[in-house]
């Protein structure tokens, strides 16, 4: 079985939505259908003729859908403005993590092609070496509770200097 994930480091990019491509066109739909009819609404309000007969009618609802068509303005705007600048955003930042992935990409394949094995070899040298810690090399133990130690405040600090002084 093969792993199909690279050997390197990948970095996801930003999806636009998790929605599928038919929710996305009734979203789109929906939003379209809203927006025309707040065009519509915002036409029939602008000739004077409409607005007085629907005040002399229905002088109630004419108050509030003056009150609330701003609202609804901004509403039909933003339906479309707000993912617009969320995909533009989205772009942006994606070309940049396509970028770095094409260079760990590239970096990886000079790495796989031996390009880098002198640089590699060169830099083993000052590795430092490995040193394991023992129990001996411990100086402090926040495990152990203070009533555990019967020694004066200044006996705990000699020890601690003499055991500092002895790790190093």
């Amino acid at each position: 079985k093969q792993d199909a994930t690279p050997p390197y480091l990948y970095e996801e990019q930003y999806a636009f939505s998790g929605a599928s491509k038919s929710q996305l066109a009734m979203v789109v739909a929906l939003g379209l259908f809203n927006f025309a009819a707040i065009v519509a609404l915002n036409v029939q309000l602008s000739n004077p003729a409409v607005w007085q007969a629907l005040a002399y009618s229905a002088p109630g609802i004419v108050k509030f859908t003056l009150s609330v068509l701003p609202f609804l303005n901004t509403y039909a705007v933003s339906f479309f403005a707000i993912p617009l600048v969320r995909w533009a955003v989205n772009k942006w930042r994606n070309k940049a993590i396509q970028q770095r992935n094409m260079g760990r990409c590239r970096a990886h394949n000079m790495l796989k092609q031996g390009q880098s094995a002198a640089k590699l070899r060169a830099a083993r040298q000052y590795r430092p070496e490995r040193r394991t810690i023992t129990d001996k090399d411990i100086v402090f133990d926040s495990g152990e509770s203070l009533g555990s130690h019967p020694l004066s405040e200044q006996d705990a600090l000699d020890d601690f200097d003499r055991r500092l002084k002895r790790s190093q």
